[in-house]
């Protein structure tokens, strides 16, 4: 449901070729959001340039992640905190060549 929700706005900033910022709450959250973006980028025809990323997609903690946990109901409830992972994905035709900085 979430995935349906965010397709057409995905779409749409991918389209852009401005650099994203995304946060991920846990890995499970990390590899959801990997898939979705990965997915927009084929979808309005910008592949990836590196499929093998996969698992190896550059999320690093962030600086401004939340000090509160809560449970993920999509994790079994497993406790996470918001914003506790960034990627950083380059404007233009670098994309999804991922750098972390």
């Amino acid at each position: 449901h979430l995935k349906s929700g965010w397709r057409d706005a995905m779409d749409s900033i991918v389209q852009t070729r401005l650099p994203l910022f995304l946060t991920a709450h846990s890995e499970l959250d990390q590899d959801r959001d990997w898939n979705v973006l990965r997915e927009s980028f084929e979808r309005v025809g910008r592949p990836m340039h590196h499929p093998e990323v996969r698992h190896v997609h550059g999320y690093r903690l962030c600086p401004f992640a939340s000090r509160m946990s809560t449970p993920d109901p999509l994790d079994g409830g497993r406790a996470v905190k918001a914003n506790a992972h960034y990627l950083y994905v380059p404007p233009g035709d670098t994309a999804l060549r991922v750098h972390s900085y």
